[in-house]
């Protein structure tokens, strides 16, 4: 996780302890700006549309949703509630905590779906939405679709030459992403 990281780079001598105390006031500084700021917290547009449609395929085609971000899974599920969005839709999860590096929750994500669903991952038919370089190129070493999304810090250029099989400037029109999972 990156806050060991860190912490062994400040020579912190207790990094367990210290990591307990900044994860509950990460929390709580958190929770506080998402209510002080609740009016300005937006979600970016054509995600909500984006999840109903997919949580409708999912119920009818089998497709099984997931959530693999580097946040802690309480940080995670407040982010998400900010937005409207309910952590229930989904079911395949890996967070930054569950994992020494942000590259170790892909395998974190497979072993869940596996458990899940009774059978193993086929890596070339998951399809990891991102918006960094990163995103694509831990997507695409697990052996997994990129679609990037340049709502970040990275231009599309940017994203295209990190290697993603698609690239779009954000999700109103989803339409690559449903020619990629069909």
């Amino acid at each position: 996780m990156l806050f060991f990281e860190a912490a062994r780079r400040c020579g912190l001598s207790n990094p367990e302890a210290e990591e307990v105390r900044f994860r509950h006031a990460y929390a709580a500084q958190l929770a506080d700006e998402l209510y002080r700021n609740c009016d300005s917290v937006r979600l970016l547009p054509g995600v909500l549309d984006l999840l109903a449609t997919l949580r409708t395929l999912d119920a009818e085609s089998g497709l099984v949703l997931g959530l693999l971000t580097g946040n802690y899974r309480q940080i995670a599920s407040m982010k998400l509630r900010a937005v409207g969005i309910d952590a229930e839709w989904l079911p395949i999860t890996a967070f930054g905590d569950e994992g020494p590096s942000r590259p170790d929750l892909v395998p974190v994500a497979f072993r869940r779906y596996e458990a899940r669903q009774a059978r193993v991952a086929d890596s070339a038919r998951v399809l990891v939405i991102g918006d960094t370089p990163e995103d694509v190129y831990w997507a695409k070493t697990h052996g997994c679709v990129a679609l990037a999304v340049a709502i970040g810090n990275y231009s599309t250029l940017q994203l295209a030459d990190a290697g993603a099989d698609v690239v779009l400037e954000d999700l109103v029109d989803a339409s690559p992403l449903f020619q990629l999972i069909s």
